[in-house]
């Protein structure tokens, strides 16, 4: 038994598309919408949809983040806990053969916590894939540096990387729940390379399949402001506290680094 879970925030249209293109390809017996605290018109645009079979559509009163959002849909799951769980963002366009490339490897490698396959962006084919972030690489402020020289280790039809973009990823529900889902203290990025490090701490690791077809971002958001570059900087001052355990020095020389450069 498979599940899938969107996220949504003031899109309800496509995340309702979406989870109708899951459904239609027969490989879930449960798509999972939060509504992550959109604006009263979306939610009358999911509330209209909640009869529709296999779909579930559940409501969180407050905004606190991504990972938090994801938990809801995680922890109402457990009831009827899922083998694999797909985390998807409404902006995605899955095929078919991607959504059973995926399942099936997970199934078949237990060793896997999670995986992906290839994205197509404008029609180019990108990376989305990482390294578990450094110091160095959280404090240049974008992943962009990770996720292009992520460590390329090669098997027969996939590798193994530090984290998968979680826009599109496959995860094993019993390892995502053993290491306590999404940590909710980061509010914005980092989530992926949170997961990404607490798997490995367990012995588990994530990949992505190399024959597996790629998958559509649409990606239409709003670009970052400094607001949200003030979310970014908390996130990463956490990681780099609580998971790489960085010295005081260093959150000291990352946080003068983004108020001049990010924050000005």
């Amino acid at each position: 038994m498979n599940k899938a879970l969107i996220l949504c925030y003031n899109d309800a249209e496509r995340s309702l598309k979406a989870a109708r293109l899951l459904l239609s390809f027969d490989s879930f017996e449960e798509v999972v919408i939060v509504d992550n605290a959109s604006r009263e018109e979306e939610r009358l645009k999911l509330e209209n949809a909640e009869k529709e079979d296999g779909l579930t559509i559940l409501y969180s009163k407050e905004n606190k983040g991504y990972g938090a959002g994801n938990n809801i849909g995680l922890r109402y799951m457990e009831k009827e806990a899922p083998g694999a769980v797909l985390l998807m963002n409404p902006d995605i366009i899955p095929t078919k053969k991607a959504v059973e490339d995926c399942l099936a490897f997970l199934r078949d490698h237990k060793e896997i916590a999670a995986c992906s396959t290839y994205m197509l962006e404008k029609g180019k084919k990108v990376r989305n894939y990482y390294d578990i972030p450094t110091f160095a690489s959280t404090m240049l402020g974008d992943s962009y540096f990770s996720r292009h020289v992520a460590s390329e280790r090669m098997k027969e039809g996939y590798f193994t990387c530090g984290f998968v973009r979680e826009s599109f990823a496959f995860y094993n529900f019993a390892y995502l729940k053993d290491i306590g889902y999404f940590d909710e203290r980061l509010f914005m990025y980092n989530e992926g390379a949170s997961l990404g490090y607490r798997f490995r701490e367990k012995g588990y690791q994530e990949a992505i399949v190399l024959d597996g077809e790629a998958v559509i971002h649409d990606h239409r958001g709003a670009k970052i402001n400094r607001k949200g570059f003030k979310m970014v900087k908390a996130s990463r001052s956490i990681y780099l506290r609580e998971y790489l355990r960085t010295p005081e020095w260093k959150i000291k020389l990352f946080n003068l680094w983004w108020v001049n450069v990010f924050l000005k």
